[in-house]
């Protein structure tokens, strides 16, 4: 049902129960104002818990999840597709566009004649064509969304993790939107920190940190760049911590079985500053964005 909001210049206006906890802007005096309540926690069942085990549904083409209570009610279904009859074909069209462009060049620099200007001619072209088939690239595959329904992907919409760029090279930014497409937060991480320990960052609509996860330990991190998971034995645990004061909030752990299994426990946020839909949208990135 509606918010009444009122505003110190005494406007009182309504507002959907979904921008609880938000600022929204008083139309009268162009004001901030807050909403009264909790950030949307009241309005969905997944809200209402702590400890979320994700589930990954594997033999499907889609990563899939299916978000469960501790005690293993099914609270959310969440679907990222894969596009792969849109992509696939992007991919060869990026492949096949740079080895054109590289032959191509390639081919007027042996024309002229002389190995020193072949093998320039052969280096532009190699450039030309890796960036043309990225481009091309680009242009053609689709993003790659993520959708949380309550319950089943027939159920209603609960959040959406939207991809920003098509290709990524040095950061991969996404914002995480309500059902009513209201911006919750923004997910960001940083391609060459990953190289030695990954860290997804949250900014809140603000634009201010407000959580980080982070791999449980650096040298547990370089270790399994080195030697990988050790058949579980070093699986990639994070830690979910308040940026503000380093404080850990929560931790996404991989349970020791042969599919893809998680725990988001988030008790050590008992005021829940974190919206749940943020903290598991941070939980499904953490697992389909590092492709684990």
């Amino acid at each position: 049902m509606p918010i009444t909001v009122r505003c110190l210049c005494g406007h009182a206006h309504d507002v959907p129960d979904d921008e609880a906890g938000a600022t929204v802007t008083c139309p009268r005096c162009r004001a901030p104002v807050r909403v009264p309540g909790v950030p949307g926690q009241d309005q969905e069942p997944v809200l209402a818990h702590d400890v979320f085990l994700l589930a990954q549904r594997h033999l499907a083409i889609d990563a899939k999840y299916v978000v469960a209570s501790p005690d293993g009610e099914p609270l959310l279904f969440v679907r990222r597709p894969a596009h792969l009859g849109r992509n696939v074909p992007a991919t060869l069209a990026g492949v096949l566009a740079g080895f054109v462009t590289f032959g191509f060049i390639r081919g007027v620099g042996n024309s002229l004649g002389g190995p020193a200007v072949e093998a320039a001619f052969a280096l532009v072209g190699l450039l030309a064509g890796a960036v043309l088939g990225v481009a091309v690239y680009a242009q053609l595959c689709a993003k790659r969304h993520v959708t949380a329904f309550r319950r089943d992907e027939r159920g209603p919409k609960v959040f959406e993790v939207l991809q920003l760029e098509r290709v990524a090279f040095l950061q991969s930014n996404f914002t995480v939107t309500s059902a009513t497409g209201r911006l919750l937060a923004t997910l960001r991480v940083n391609h060459l920190t990953r190289l030695f320990r990954t860290e997804w960052n949250a900014y809140g609509p603000d634009g201010k940190p407000i959580a980080r996860a982070i791999e449980d330990a650096l040298w547990r991190a370089l270790l399994r760049r080195l030697v990988g998971p050790l058949l579980g034995a070093l699986r990639t645990n994070y830690l979910i911590e308040d940026p503000r004061s380093g404080t850990p909030i929560g931790t996404f752990e991989r349970r020791l079985t042969i599919l893809d299994r998680y725990v988001l426990d988030m008790r050590g946020d008992p005021e829940r500053k974190l919206d749940r839909r943020v903290a598991v949208a941070l939980g499904v990135m953490l697992d389909t964005g590092e492709r684990r």
